[in-house]
């Protein structure tokens, strides 16, 4: 497959799982007044389109005690993704970040919840951690 089929066949299997993982993050706030964070899903990040289960388990971060739900955590995914949240004089909200390997280098993805409309981007490629 072509990085333009990857990157479509992530932003595919991101429609259908992205509206879960909100109905999740929105969940736990009305639940427990603060959004939930999801530390990164996969060890290893998803691979030139081949789909993996999340490897996170039970783990958390260590201020929460909520984990991946179970219906997202054994999803096959194309890409790896970590919940993040902030809080900022505007409000808070969250951002979720979709990463995939292509060809050795690494592509993200961000989608933003909340204020801080900025922080949403389409994918790009790191280099060495930094946007290209």
């Amino acid at each position: 497959m072509t990085k333009d089929e990857i990157l479509a066949e992530c932003d595919a299997k991101a429609a259908e799982w992205l509206p879960l993982l909100e109905s999740y993050v929105e969940g736990h706030l009305a639940t427990h007044g603060r959004y939930w964070q999801g530390l990164k899903s996969h060890t290893v990040t998803p691979a030139d389109g081949e789909e993996e289960r999340p490897d996170v388990g039970a783990k958390h971060p260590h201020d929460q005690a909520a984990e991946w739900p179970p219906a997202l955590r054994n999803a096959l995914l194309p890409f790896a993704a970590t919940v993040d949240v902030y809080g900022e004089g505007t409000g808070v909200g969250y951002t979720v970040t979709l990463a995939v390997v292509i060809e050795g280098e690494e592509w993200t993805r961000v989608e933003n919840e909340g204020p801080l409309g900025w922080l949403a981007r389409p994918w790009a490629a790191l280099d060495h951690g930094v946007l290209a």
